[in-house]
């Protein structure tokens, strides 16, 4: 898609998860992929290939790697909204901080748009309010960070069982905790403003 082979319409695929849901597959993306974006440099590729073809849909969601390379550039450039889901640990916190200088220093590169505007929201993913150290670490987090709105999502095992039976985490055979559906619903009202 991104070298004009084919067309986003060409690739996408239902997912098996839910009749709402389809991809686009991919290979690994330290593989081929991150390469083609990388020589290129083409941080507009996304919105010239990929968005065309996926008109029909209302929201495209791109789950990136960590890293911030051409690749990552290019989906932040492209995106309207940029969701960092971190875990409450300090190499999570120190990521988010480089996150932000990265979103600086491409804005300033690309010359586009202010990226760190895109971000609306932040998930902290995998919070067990049993873990007194989790709760304090939340706490100081989002203190560091008043202007930014910060979501949490409980530790769950109705996440991997998920994953396992291929079920939306709303399915009733999962039993998720009603706290993890609430929370999952919040993300979704937010994602929708």
């Amino acid at each position: 898609v991104l070298t004009g082979k084919v067309s986003a319409a060409e690739c996408v695929r239902p997912s098996t998860a839910s009749e709402n849901l389809f991809i686009i597959p991919t290979f690994a993306i330290n593989g081929g992929l991150q390469g083609d974006s990388s020589s290129t440099r083409n941080y507009y590729a996304f919105v010239d290939t990929v968005f065309p073809g996926v008109g029909d849909f209302d929201y495209v969601i791109f789950d990136t790697s960590p890293a911030f390379g051409d690749f990552e550039k290019g989906i932040a450039n492209s995106a309207d909204v940029i969701v960092p889901v971190l875990k409450l640990d300090q190499f999570s916190a120190d990521g988010f901080q480089t996150l932000i200088e990265n979103l600086v220093t491409t804005t300033k590169e690309i010359r586009c748009p202010d990226l760190l505007e895109k971000i609306s929201f932040v998930i902290l993913n995998q919070q067990d309010k049993r873990m007194k150290f989790q709760t304090v670490f939340a706490e100081n987090f989002i203190r560091n960070f008043n202007d930014t709105q910060f979501l949490t999502v409980p530790t769950d095992t109705a996440f991997v069982k998920a994953q396992i039976l291929k079920k939306g985490l709303q399915d009733k055979l999962l039993n998720a905790r009603k706290e993890t559906l609430a929370a999952i619903d919040e993300i979704l009202r937010e994602m929708m403003k």
